[in-house]
């Protein structure tokens, strides 16, 4: 898989799959694939991104903890 890319913006609506760390879990590394929703903030600051999956629940993923993408 690629590296993430530095601007989200592009790939808004686009299918996305994304490996990423987890900071406090056991198993740090987890997948996700759906809908690329929004590019932002969160509350402290860091850049985050919004992906929705199959069954319609969002996640919001740090950037910076994303380690691989894959854009359909």
């Amino acid at each position: 898989m690629p590296k993430p890319p530095d601007d989200w913006n592009p790939y808004l609506g686009r299918k996305v799959s994304l490996r990423y760390v987890v900071p406090q879990e056991e198993h740090r590394h987890t997948e996700l694939v759906g809908v690329l929703q929004r590019v932002g903030t969160d509350s402290h600051g860091a850049s985050t991104i919004k992906v929705m999956d199959k069954r319609g629940w969002s996640h919001e993923v740090v950037q910076a903890n994303i380690v691989a993408v894959k854009i359909f």
